[in-house]
């Protein structure tokens, strides 16, 4: 990658962050049922998880082109819960195009546990489908921070 196209990957990224809370507001309010309450707590990402997979049966039928929307404001949403509760910032790594989440939003933390990513956990997450499966990497997160 160029110079230039790691300095337009990271203008990218920070257009991407700046319309973080207007892109919520309408993914929550126009994709979200109205009967889970999806308020940011770590709680909520089982009523979330519940959501996700009664929508999607599998991880191709939200990897599609028609379900772009659907899948950055959930994986923002899943990012924010850990950035709020656990005090993360969301970064993106472009230094080296093996890495596995390279080019993917990431939150990153200041103690001794990897970054996540939210756009593979919620992927995943269609795929495992156990309903707790985004909950319990969070709660490994947080108890990896504690130790």
């Amino acid at each position: 990658m160029t110079d230039q196209e790691k300095q337009d990957e990271l203008e990218r990224f920070d257009d991407w962050l700046f319309y973080m809370d207007d892109v919520l507001e309408e993914f929550l309010e126009k994709k979200a049922p109205k009967s889970i309450n999806l308020d940011y707590t770590p709680e909520s990402l089982l009523q979330f998880e519940k959501w996700l997979l009664m929508k999607y049966s599998k991880p191709e039928d939200l990897m599609q082109e028609s379900e772009r929307f659907w899948l950055d404001g959930a994986a923002r949403y899943v990012g924010e819960v850990y950035r709020k509760n656990l005090n993360g910032k969301w970064t993106i790594f472009l230094d080296d195009k093996d890495y596995g989440y390279y080019g993917r939003p990431m939150v990153h933390f200041f103690k001794k546990t990897d970054p996540v990513s939210p756009h593979s956990d919620v992927i995943a997450a269609t795929d495992r489908r156990r309903g707790d499966f985004i909950f319990e990497l969070f709660v490994n997160t947080k108890l990896m921070m504690e130790e």
